[in-house]
């Protein structure tokens, strides 16, 4: 994830969670997000990502890789630094 010192105020910052397990060696290849594979309340492999991009081509950029690699999306939010 974006070191917090180095954030630019109109950065996004979100989390993503999909289905199935991503392994963190992958976090580069995303722009140094923070990848958290765990279960959800029912048991299902989900993964969290969580971080920080300058503007809206950066996110439109990053969701195509997720779509790259398949990956389905479960939710995406906005997370609120302030």
């Amino acid at each position: 994830m974006t070191d917090i010192a180095n954030q630019k105020q109109d950065d996004i910052h979100f989390q993503i969670t999909v289905k199935g397990w991503v392994n963190d060696s992958w976090s580069k290849w995303l722009g140094n997000i923070s990848i958290d594979p765990k279960f959800d309340d029912h048991s299902e492999q989900i993964t969290i990502f969580t971080g920080n991009v300058s503007d809206q081509a950066a996110l439109r950029g990053l969701m195509n890789q997720l779509w790259d690699l398949n990956l389905v999306i479960i939710l995406f939010q906005q997370i609120d630094t302030n």
